[in-house]
Protein backbone atom coordinates (compact mmCIF):
# COMPACT_ATOMS: atom_id res chain seq x y z
CA UNK A 1 0.00 0.00 0.00
CA UNK A 2 1.75 3.27 -1.36
CA UNK A 3 1.45 6.06 0.97
CA UNK A 4 0.26 9.47 -0.59
CA UNK A 5 1.55 12.48 0.57
CA UNK A 6 -1.18 15.45 1.60
CA UNK A 7 -0.90 18.69 -1.12
CA UNK A 8 -0.37 21.79 0.78
CA UNK A 9 -4.36 23.09 -0.03
CA UNK A 10 -5.31 20.14 2.05
CA UNK A 11 -2.98 20.96 4.57
CA UNK A 12 -3.93 24.14 5.16
CA UNK A 13 -8.32 22.74 4.82
CA UNK A 14 -7.09 20.73 7.88
CA UNK A 15 -5.18 23.00 9.91
CA UNK A 16 -7.95 25.44 9.26
CA UNK A 17 -10.74 22.62 10.07
CA UNK A 18 -9.09 22.36 13.45
CA UNK A 19 -8.55 25.74 14.60
CA UNK A 20 -12.10 26.76 14.12
CA UNK A 21 -13.09 23.28 16.27
CA UNK A 22 -10.39 24.09 18.88
CA UNK A 23 -11.84 28.11 19.00
CA UNK A 24 -15.39 26.62 19.09
CA UNK A 25 -14.40 24.32 21.90
CA UNK A 26 -13.12 27.02 23.92
CA UNK A 27 -15.91 29.45 23.62
CA UNK A 28 -18.49 26.63 25.15
CA UNK A 29 -16.06 25.86 27.73
CA UNK A 30 -15.93 29.60 28.70
CA UNK A 31 -19.50 29.53 28.98
CA UNK A 32 -19.94 26.57 30.69
CA UNK A 33 -17.08 27.58 33.55
CA UNK A 34 -19.11 30.99 33.80
CA UNK A 35 -22.76 29.79 33.82
CA UNK A 36 -22.94 29.69 37.80
CA UNK A 37 -22.03 33.56 37.34
CA UNK A 38 -24.67 33.87 34.53
CA UNK A 39 -27.45 32.02 36.73
CA UNK A 40 -26.97 34.40 39.57
CA UNK A 41 -26.82 37.54 37.14
CA UNK A 42 -29.69 36.80 34.65
CA UNK A 43 -31.59 33.32 35.61
CA UNK A 44 -34.97 33.88 37.68
CA UNK A 45 -34.64 32.76 41.24
CA UNK A 46 -37.08 30.32 40.75
CA UNK A 47 -36.41 26.49 40.11
CA UNK A 48 -33.32 24.31 40.91
CA UNK A 49 -29.75 25.12 40.21
CA UNK A 50 -29.78 22.33 37.63
CA UNK A 51 -32.62 23.72 35.89
CA UNK A 52 -31.10 27.50 35.81
CA UNK A 53 -27.36 26.48 34.50
CA UNK A 54 -29.33 24.08 31.75
CA UNK A 55 -30.79 27.32 30.96
CA UNK A 56 -28.39 29.26 30.40
CA UNK A 57 -26.84 26.89 28.29
CA UNK A 58 -28.91 26.44 26.16
CA UNK A 59 -29.83 29.82 25.64
CA UNK A 60 -26.69 30.27 24.78
CA UNK A 61 -26.20 27.41 22.52
CA UNK A 62 -29.71 28.78 20.79
CA UNK A 63 -28.20 32.54 20.64
CA UNK A 64 -24.67 30.97 19.01
CA UNK A 65 -26.57 28.68 16.58
CA UNK A 66 -28.80 31.49 15.64
CA UNK A 67 -25.72 33.94 14.73
CA UNK A 68 -23.78 30.87 12.84
CA UNK A 69 -27.22 30.43 10.42
CA UNK A 70 -27.60 34.50 9.97
CA UNK A 71 -23.89 34.88 9.12
CA UNK A 72 -24.05 31.22 6.77
CA UNK A 73 -27.64 32.57 4.86
CA UNK A 74 -26.44 36.04 4.26
CA UNK A 75 -22.67 34.96 3.35
CA UNK A 76 -24.85 32.69 0.85
CA UNK A 77 -26.82 34.93 -0.70
CA UNK A 78 -24.52 37.27 -1.50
Amino acid sequence: MAVQQLTKDTKLAMASQFLGFMLDAYDMAMVLVMAPILVKVFASPKGSAAWQYITIVFTYAIHHGCKANRIGVLRSLR
